[in-house]
């Protein structure tokens, strides 16, 4: 698995999502993916939603990384959107 991967490699990993903190949560644990994530930013920390650059921002603050030291991996146009408009490398 990726994420696997990526955790034993010493990668830091973040989720930014639109849902809920409770959801996704929710979903996380159901599929034993929270271990995974160091951290995650939810729709409920931002007042702008995707493709407005607010939930990337904060997730740069929360990773503790400069912009160019993260790579972001998105499954929509909204997404990739939100993450180029912060500055961030995205595929």
């Amino acid at each position: 698995m990726f994420l696997n991967f990526l955790k034993l490699n010493g990668y830091v990993i973040g989720l930014t999502t639109s849902n809920s903190k409770k959801n996704t949560i929710s979903v996380l644990k159901k599929n034993n993916l929270l271990d995974y994530f160091s951290f995650f930013v939810s729709g409920d920390d931002v007042v702008n939603a995707k493709p407005n650059p607010e939930i990337y921002k904060i997730c740069i603050k929360r990773s503790g990384f400069k912009k160019n030291q993260i790579l972001v991996i998105e499954d929509s146009k909204n997404g990739f959107d939100s993450a180029k408009n912060a500055g961030l490398a995205c595929k």
